[in-house]
């Protein structure tokens, strides 16, 4: 079995086949003093931050031997978030809507005739707006009246607000995991399940009557539904202009579905579930958790082995927050398509740069990046990888609100030099490229097979830790270095 242990917010956790927690502080023990011992390299692997525990273990069972082999001794911390399945079920149910695919197709429609001769065949940026781009308000107005004249979207709207005026009586509960709760277990047969499905991915906030009483939040007409879901049909239309003339578009459907799920699903997609990932993985290395635990078991030793650190998507943001916290010594790192900001990235390697001794991210080029669908064979969902869904939607700032276009280390949008989009970033990403730019070949783009250690075909975002490519090149990284 697979060297590894379990957390849960960051603490240890008992469960088979992982022991209880005494039990799994002796194998992280166990594996730093074997590593001394016969002065092999300590092998620590954190998987994506959105993976659940069975796939974690499947991983660590995948990847154990071929570590080994390699001469390594491997560990594996297996920290059970799941959210990927939580985020991808969200996406299915609130892109299949009835509303949302009749949204979609008129924005793309609308959109797409401002916007001509600065798309290539696949809708992707070839050219930024320009305030001739931007609708004009006769061209709004127009949208409004198109709208409000459409059988299919009046029926829809019908449909939406019987939905929620069949879930609740009087008020709309303000926590929006309360009032998808509500209308997932109505199990009246009046009501169509379909519009049930859409409305519970939907902000609470849009079915509630802006003239209701004082402590209360009342049912909101059709009528008044109808008024706001137009207004946010109108401001997706205008936010999508403004992201191509400020260059922050990805791509005429990407950019649609982020800002369209931006004014109608509030905290639904993933933002805030995006944001309790992160948190557990800082959690870890509170005093006595689990991350902590390891650290300082290491840092006992004298004479500590040799660590070379893999994380792969958001288990980069694990990495990031071993090395903030680490007291002592130099760790080598590898990243597989790493879903860390730019930002804390740089924060980490201007606090703590001699923790890093040797440093190697394999992960893809920006073309296979937007090909790489969310979800496998439902481009129509979300057309392109992870990394540009946490760039796009995922990700906020420090007061919490919309971080659009985020630069995420991952991807090579960011790293080319071509990318101007955000000045005030410009500082941040010249720090980022000139630091992975230190190390000889510090970033291996897929598809590529340039030699030993520096090989990998991935072209999927989940598929990084079991490409053979790239795990031969982490064999190469364990036996041979950097």
């Amino acid at each position: 079995m697979a060297r590894m242990v379990l957390l849960n917010d960051g603490q240890f956790e008992a469960a088979e086949p992982f022991g209880n927690i005494t039990e799994q502080q002796e194998t992280v023990r166990s594996a730093i003093k074997l590593a001394i011992d016969s002065n092999k390299p300590l092998v620590i692997h954190f998987h994506g931050g959105l993976v659940n525990r069975k796939n974690g273990i499947t991983i660590a069972d995948n990847l154990y031997p071929k570590y080994e082999d390699a001469g390594g001794v491997p560990l594996f911390f297996v920290w059970q978030t799941g959210f990927i399945e939580t985020i991808k079920t969200n996406y299915k149910d609130a892109f299949k809507g009835r509303f949302v695919q009749w949204a979609i197709k008129k924005l793309t429609s609308r959109v797409k005739s401002k916007l001509s001769d600065k798309l290539d065949g696949d809708l992707f940026r070839s050219g930024v707006a320009t305030s001739d781009d931007e609708f004009t308000e006769a061209e709004l107005q127009s949208l409004k009246n198109d709208i409000e004249k459409s059988t299919d979207f009046n029926t829809i709207i019908k449909g939406l607000n019987a939905a929620v005026s069949k879930s609740f009586k009087d008020d709309i509960p303000e926590d929006g995991n309360v009032f998808r709760s509500a209308i997932s277990n109505k199990t009246d047969n009046d009501v169509d399940e379909s519009m049930l499905i859409e409305t519970s991915c939907m902000d609470p906030t849009l079915f509630v009557d802006e003239g209701s009483q004082e402590n209360t939040r009342g049912l909101i007409s059709a009528a008044a539904l109808k008024v706001k879901l137009i207004k946010a049909i109108i401001a997706t239309a205008k936010g999508v202009i403004s992201r191509y003339r400020r260059n922050t578009d990805h791509g005429l459907h990407a950019t649609i579905m982020e800002e369209l799920s931006r004014r109608i699903h509030g905290d639904h997609i993933g933002s805030a579930v995006w944001g309790m990932m992160k948190k557990d993985s800082a959690d870890a290395f509170f005093d006595g958790n689990a991350g902590d635990f390891l650290l300082r078991t290491l840092e006992n030793y004298e004479n500590p082995p040799r660590v070379l650190l893999v994380g792969h998507s958001a288990g980069a943001i694990f990495v990031c927050n071993l090395l903030r916290n680490s007291t002592s010594g130099a760790f080598d790192v590898a990243l597989l398509a790493p879903a860390v900001s730019y930002k804390y990235f740089n924060e980490t390697v201007n606090g703590q740069s001699d923790r890093i001794g040797n440093f190697r991210i394999y992960t893809m080029t920006d073309e296979n990046e937007r090909k790489d669908a969310l979800i496998n064979g439902a481009k129509f969902i979300y057309p392109s990888s992870l990394l540009y869904l946490i760039s796009g939607i995922l990700e906020a700032d420090s007061d919490k609100r919309p971080d659009i276009d985020c630069p995420i280390l991952g991807m090579q949008r960011f790293y080319d030099t071509n990318y101007n989009a955000r000045p005030h970033d410009d500082n941040l990403l010249s720090d980022v490229r000139q630091y992975l730019d230190s190390f000889t070949n510090g970033i291996v783009w897929s598809k590529s097979d340039a030699g030993l250690g520096l090989a990998t075909t991935a072209i999927d975002h989940g598929a990084f830790d079991n490409n053979d490519q790239t795990v031969a090149s982490l064999q190469h990284l364990i036996k041979n270095g950097f």
